[in-house]
């Protein structure tokens, strides 16, 4: 998987931010902070092959809509986002990767109206 770089948040000065991109596959990919068992228990369904991130509002807002099925809203308005841990080739393609940052693959679908 190629993974195209959108945007960091709004509050990234430089280094190490959390960031959206885009992958060839049509999927975004989240790149934030790692979370707790906590945040994992927000998604009761989490499988083994994926994990949740934190991140800033704005950026997924315009891209991941907040009632998207794999975002829940944390107490302090940050997102937590859901999906597929990345494999070795798609997470070396990260820009600026912080020791307590990860990224994961958005793979739900965006519910459509019947």
């Amino acid at each position: 998987m190629r993974i195209k770089f959108l945007r960091k948040t709004d509050t990234s000065s430089m280094g190490s931010c959390p960031a959206l991109y885009l992958a060839d596959n049509g999927h975004h990919v989240v790149q934030g902070w790692r979370t707790d068992r906590s945040a994992h228990d927000r998604f009761p369904d989490l499988d083994d092959a994926e994990t949740v991130v934190r991140v800033p509002a704005d950026v997924v807002t315009g891209d991941i809509p907040e009632d998207h099925p794999a975002v829940r809203t944390a107490p302090d308005g940050t997102y937590l986002v859901r999906g597929l841990c990345l494999d070795d080739e798609a997470h070396a393609q990260l820009r600026d990767l912080a020791d307590d940052e990860t990224a994961v693959e958005v793979t739900f679908a965006i519910p459509t109206c019947p």
